[in-house]
């Protein structure tokens, strides 16, 4: 029977690697939302300027690209699935689970059965 340290190795990994993988995932959206906001801002720093009396020429060309970056961005949040759709583990989860197992396993088995049960 395989020790405690070697049975846990790869749940471990497994939930490290999960984790990050969520943790990208999140930061990724985050950062887009956040890009999506400035540009939102900018765009409302045009119209004031435009309010304000600046020539809408100078502005025209600044706006669009805004408005085609916004429209990217929203595009980009609507595919992307929504953060709370992924679930980071505990790191000890898999040696939690594999605790519990050998109480389970000590628990249902008799002291004359157990060297059996171990090679099983």
């Amino acid at each position: 029977m395989r020790g405690p340290r070697t049975a846990c190795t790869p749940g471990a990994e497994y939930v490290a690697e999960r984790n990050r993988l969520v943790a990208s995932h999140v930061d990724d959206r985050a950062a887009k939302e956040r890009k999506l906001t400035k540009v939102i801002k900018e765009q409302d720093v045009l119209v004031n300027a435009l309010l304000s009396g600046l020539p809408p020429e100078r502005i025209r060309a600044k706006m669009e690209q805004l408005e085609v970056r916004q429209k990217q961005l929203e595009t980009e949040l609507a595919a992307a699935p929504a953060s709370t759709t992924t679930t980071r583990l505990h790191p000890r989860i898999a040696e939690t689970y594999h605790d519990r197992i050998q109480a389970l396993i000590v628990g249902l088995i008799g002291p004359s059965q157990r060297a059996t049960a171990k090679l099983a």
